[in-house]
């Protein structure tokens, strides 16, 4: 409370949406500059914009020591693999982040591997998501190892990513073992319909999710998400 005037002290949070289509490197680090120095900053987002790897290597680095971003989207940023492996990289320090949209970004399972394991170790970071990033069965393995160990992550997305049958498995063997997610989006990632029983028999032992995403997934013409366990039951297959 401010003592000469009586007046509560209010926090403000600040989103900023970068417009800039493509952003050069000094364009990168004078926007780190601003994240060092105002730290009602906690939302930021590129929706769309090019940064390439020594751009997302700047603002990766600048993540290890921010304490008040909590929400960082680049969905269509193209960052690449190495991009994402900076910001995986990030993740062993950053403590605040909660939100994080790779989505459309085209990183490959390398990437994914790296972000996987860096979630070993981090116990902030909520929602994760890398729909359409070309993560294979390789990269979701990897994750799937990551989920039986996390306990922070309760939303994630893999849409589009040509997971494959034994992506699916391994996603629902981990599913007996993680109690936090909640919100899993699956869609149009080629899954049949015995994937689909085989999965849906794991996922019958766990209580935590309530919301599963099959839409896409060539699993019949009525489409595709159903919630779990006793919310409402609608599934588009």
């Amino acid at each position: 409370i401010n003592a000469e005037y009586g007046i509560p002290k209010r926090e403000f949070s600040i989103e900023m949406v970068v417009t800039e289509r493509d952003l050069e490197s000094f364009n990168v680090a004078s926007l780190v500059e601003i994240l060092q120095k105002n730290h009602s900053l906690t939302s930021l987002s590129f929706y769309e914009k090019r940064f390439g790897n020594e751009g997302s290597e700047i603002l990766a680095n600048a993540l290890k020591h921010n304490t008040f971003l909590s929400s960082l989207s680049l969905c269509r940023a193209g960052i690449g693999s190495a991009g994402a492996i900076s910001f995986a990289q990030a993740l062993y320090h950053n403590t605040t982040l909660t939100v994080l949209d790779l989505a459309y970004n085209y990183t490959g399972p390398s990437a994914c591997t790296s972000l996987a394991e860096a979630l070993c170790h981090n116990t902030s970071l909520t929602h994760l998501a890398l729909q359409r990033n070309e993560i294979g069965q390789d990269g979701c393995l990897s994750l799937a190892e990551t989920l039986k160990q996390n306990n922070t992550l309760t939303f994630l997305d893999l849409s589009d990513n040509d997971l494959g049958s034994n992506g699916f498995s391994s996603l629902a063997e981990a599913l007996q073992h993680n109690k936090s997610i909640k919100s899993l989006c699956l869609s149009s990632n080629r899954l049949q319909i015995d994937g689909a029983k085989s999965m849906g028999l794991f996922l019958s032992q766990t209580n935590t999710l309530t919301l599963l995403d099959f839409y896409g997934n060539g699993l019949g013409p009525s489409g595709s998400v159903f919630y779990w366990p006793k919310v409402w039951h609608t599934i588009t297959l």
